[in-house]
This record gives structure tokens, sequence and C-alpha cells, in this order.
């Protein structure tokens, strides 16, 4: 009986001591399920409170805000030296490359040439204008002139001597011209001299036959002399006075040729002075010319030396020498200093309609590494109109974005931004909460649900 109760006792105590354990677990499970219930409400609440950024990726690279200095080369040729590369730093005037100058200098050498016979030219010219001797054509008065434009006058003095056997053989030429003339005249006047003394016995012989005629023609009319010797008589008087006509002629083109040979001579230095003169404007006109020319030939001689325009950096690959340059040909360009750079980027066509300008955006510099150094804030400050097409013929839209520093601090360092460093870019275009982004789904399926098909 005894032990009977005690069973009893023991079987009520485990089932007490049971009874405590369960409660404790139910409590625990109740204080987990709410426990997880508050932070799932929490969670949720957070989820749709916070607010997350939308942004629109894009990849580009560093350029200048301003326009870049493009070297170019007007009448190219061959590179005979660069002296600078990509990177390098220039100050204004400083030698970029050179160009094989040999064309332009053989150019300017025959251009001297010319310009030096010229001068001579139009001086002896002159002196034969002026009637001056072939003595007076002398370099003293070029000698300034000619040093200072860079000749040698004992290279030039056989050529005056040329000028001066030149100028004595435009005198002789006029000389024997006038002799010459002067002895057209001589056998004229002559030829005139002869023919009024023939006309002068002509006159005598004519006085005396019509004398003559006159009486046979009396004589006939008594019938003392023959038809015959009347008509004889009649002949010579007429041959006579064809011979009187033919010399009269002949005296008046005699004058005619006189006349003709004095108006010669006294026109031939009138002749000669005009054409002097009009081969003396020829010649002024050829100097100017060859003078332009010379001057232009100059400038390409001086352009052949390359120099930098600005202070700047030397951008994109430099040539080589024995490089051929087209007429119009690009050399290299230079950023010039102190301009800031801005970061240019492609844009999809699919996401241009969230971007706008003056959307902000984080631009990350690939060079650097982002969770690292972190990337510069920037402002999206225009988008192109149109799209453009990529090589790929792909079309993208560009924009351009103002930075706010030009430089990426490394180990506190400020190092500056390059031209040409490459970037990726997240265009700010909204925020989202996170509850949004996860039921954004659900709204896409629940609209394609009650759309018609």
């Amino acid at each position: 009986m005894l032990g009977r109760l005690r069973k009893q006792e023991g079987l009520q105590t485990v089932s007490k001591i049971a009874f405590l354990e369960e409660a404790i677990g139910m409590r625990l499970i109740v204080r987990g399920a709410i426990w997880v219930g508050g932070m799932l409400l929490l969670l949720l609440l957070w989820a749709a409170l916070a607010p997350i950024a939308e942004v629109t990726p894009s990849q580009g690279q560093l350029v200048p805000e301003g326009d870049v200095y493009v070297i170019q080369h007007l009448e190219g040729g061959i590179i005979q030296q660069i002296n600078v590369s990509d990177g390098d730093y220039v100050q204004k005037g400083q030698i970029l490359a050179k160009i094989d100058p040999t064309r332009p200098r053989a150019e300017f050498a025959k251009l001297q040439s010319q310009e030096v016979s010229l001068i001579l030219d139009v001086d002896r010219l002159h002196a034969f204008l002026a009637g001056k001797p072939a003595s007076s054509l002398t370099l003293e008065k070029f000698t300034q002139f000619l040093e200072a434009r860079g000749y040698n006058v004992q290279d030039i003095t056989p050529l005056v001597q040329d000028e001066q056997l030149l100028l004595k053989s435009q005198y002789q030429n006029l000389q024997d011209q006038k002799a010459t003339l002067q002895s057209v005249l001589d056998q004229r006047q002559e030829q005139l001299e002869s023919l009024q003394k023939q006309l002068n016995i002509w006159s005598q012989q004519y006085a005396l036959l019509k004398h003559e005629f006159a009486m046979y023609e009396k004589l006939k009319d008594y019938h003392y002399v023959s038809e015959l010797e009347y008509l004889h008589s009649l002949r010579s008087l007429n041959d006579l006075i064809a011979h009187g006509q033919q010399l009269n002629s002949q005296i008046s083109e005699a004058k005619e040729s006189i006349v003709e040979v004095h108006d010669r001579l006294k026109s031939l230095y009138s002749e000669a002075h005009k054409n002097a003169l009009k081969e003396l404007s020829e010649k002024d006109t050829q100097l100017i010319q060859v003078q332009h020319e010379m001057e232009k030939t100059k400038d390409m001689i001086k352009r052949s030396t390359v120099r930098a325009p600005v202070n700047g950096t030397v951008q994109g690959e430099a040539l080589s020498p024995g490089n051929v340059i087209p007429a119009g040909g690009h050399v290299l360009d230079i950023v010039p200093a102190g301009m800031n750079l801005v970061a240019e980027t492609r844009i999809n066509p699919q996401s241009i309609g969230y971007v706008k300008a003056g959307d902000r955006v984080i631009v990350k510099v690939t060079a650097y590494d982002f969770s690292r150094y972190g990337g510069i804030n920037g402002t999206l400050q225009s988008l192109s109109a149109s799209t453009f097409l990529d090589d790929h013929k792909n079309p993208y839209y560009k924009a351009r974005i103002l930075l706010s520093q030009q430089y990426i601090l490394v180990d506190k360092e400020k190092v500056p931004l390059k031209p040409g460093m490459t970037v990726e870019v997240s265009i700010v275009t909204g925020h989202k909460t996170l509850l949004a982004y996860l039921l954004r789904p659900l709204y896409a399926a629940q609209e394609q649900g009650f759309r018609e098909h």
C-alpha cells in the first residue's frame, strides 16, 4: 500500500516536471516567433522606407573641357626628328618636331638666283634708259641690301660682269641699227641725186626733141618731109615723155624712201626706249612675284621646325623619324595647361529616357581601385541631340560630365587626372525603396496578366 502511494507520488512529480518543461518550451517558441515577427516587420518597414539610388551605368574617358590644339603641317614632308612623346609637358615655342627642309631650301636657292638676276636686269635697263655707260653697273649700291638678304657678294660679281656685257651689247646693237639705217639713207640720197641728174638731162633732151618735132610738124604741112619721118619724130617724143614720167615716179619713190629712213632713224631710239620700258615693267613684275614666292618659301622653311603654340601636355601617339606627313597632315595634339578635364561617356539609347542634364554622377577612374580610393562626384552637363554610331554601327548618345575635382586621393596625396584615362560612371536617375524593387516583378506580371490578347 505504501509502495503504491509512493509510486503515484512519483508519477505526479514526473508529470509536473514534464508539464513545466513543456510550458517553458512553448514560452520560448512564442518569444522566438514574436522576435522573428518583429524583425520581419522591421525589415519590411526598412524595405518600404529606405531609398536606393537608381543608376544608369556607362563607360568613357577623360577629355579636356576646352579645345585641344591640333598640330598639323601645311605642306607635309618627311619627319626628320621627333623631340616629344605622349604625355610630355611642353613650353610655348618648344621644338616638337622637325620636317626635312631639303625641298624648300632648294626652292629658296633657286628663287634667290632669280631675284639677283632680275635685280641686275632692272639696274641694267635703268642705265640703258638713262644712257649711262656699262661701267656704271656695280654692286656697291646693292651690297648692303644683298648682304642683308644673305647673299655672298663675291658670287654675284660674275653676274654683274655679264650685265655689263649685255648693256654694251644693247648699245652696240643700237649703233649697228643706226649705222645700217644711215647707210640705207646715204644710198637713197645718192639714188635721188642720180635720178635728179637724169631728169635734168631729160629736160634738155625733151626741149630739143620738142622743138625738132615742131619743125617736122610745119614741114609736114608743106610736104617737105615724108609721113614716115614725121611719125618717127613723134614716136621719139612720146618715148622721151614716158621716160620722163618714169624718172619722176622714181624720184618720188626715192624721196618717200628717204623720208621713211629718216623716220626710222628718228624712232630708233624712241623704239629702243619703249622696248626697254616694256621689258623693265615685266622685270619689275617678275621681281615682285619672285620676292613674294621667297617669302612663302621662307615660311615653309620656318614651318619645317614644328613648335608648341601653347604650354600644355602632348596627347596622342607621336610620329617617328622617316614617316611621311601629307599636306595638312596631323602631327600631334596639345592639351593646354590649366584646362579642366571632363568625363565623356556613351549612353545606351534604351536608358536615355531616364537621363537628363543636371543628374548627379559617380565617376570611377579605372586606373585606381574604387573600393580603396573611392570615386569622384560629378554632374551631367550635356547630352547630344541625336545618336552617333560606334565602330560596330551601334547607336549611342554622347554625354559630358563635369567633375567636382581634378585629382584622386592616393594615400592622402592628390594625384592629378590625365586626359585619356578610362572611367566607369553611374548616373543617378532617381530613387526607389527596396520593397518597390522586390515588388517590381509582381507589378509587371500583374500588368501582363490583365492585358487583353
